[in-house]
């Protein structure tokens, strides 16, 4: 199925998580920017017969990032580790699959719809690639990222924001100048869609 295979009755219940990395004073900096398990009431199942599943990452009114109608996935600059799980409900949950990309190799979504669009196939992706005999995931397994340029103001209290400011106060004091940071991006329809995505 080209669905990843971890339950026992085939298929999934997906999660990701979100990391924004860089690299700062001679040391590798991480913080998690996005959990969808403080977005959602439960996670679907994605069910082995279908030929993708699709993971929204715009925050909603479940504890979302604030009084704005319109959702906003997470921003990100820079290094972005995605983390996708398995969620168990009697077990340890799965760590199924890892996703790693920089933003400033993601041009912004544009009026042809194919930029923003990363897809990642099987090889590409971290314990994805391990799996030869195909026992947790289809020889065609791809990851389909949607992603816009962020054009407004980071959420008060937003994680990323935080931590850049930081890490340009902190730069902008070791070197006497101000810092800037690269293009920051953000879901366009919010998607992290599995195998066989369009």
């Amino acid at each position: 199925a080209p669905v990843p295979n971890f339950d026992r009755i085939g298929g999934c219940d997906p999660y990701v998580r979100v990391y924004a990395q860089v690299w700062r004073n001679g040391r590798t900096l991480r913080r998690r920017v996005y959990d969808s398990l403080d977005y959602t009431d439960k996670v679907r199942h994605a069910s082995k017969s279908l030929d993708f599943a699709e993971i929204d990452l715009r925050q909603r009114a479940l504890g979302g990032n604030g009084n704005s109608d319109k959702p906003r996935g997470p921003v990100v600059c820079g290094d972005v580790r995605l983390e996708l799980y398995d969620q168990d409900e009697r077990m340890s949950d799965d760590h199924m699959f890892d996703l790693w990309f920089h933003t400033a190799f993601v041009e912004a979504l544009g009026d042809d719809g194919e930029r923003g669009v990363i897809t990642f196939t099987k090889p590409e992706i971290d314990r994805a690639a391990k799996d030869k005999r195909s026992r947790n995931f289809a020889p065609g397994f791809t990851v389909t990222l949607k992603l816009a340029r962020f054009a407004g103001e980071a959420a008060e209290g937003d994680p990323w924001k935080e931590y850049e400011d930081a890490a340009a106060a902190n730069d902008a004091s070791a070197s006497g100048r101000t810092g800037s940071s690269s293009d920051a991006f953000s879901p366009s329809e919010g998607e992290l869609s599995g195998p066989g995505a369009k």
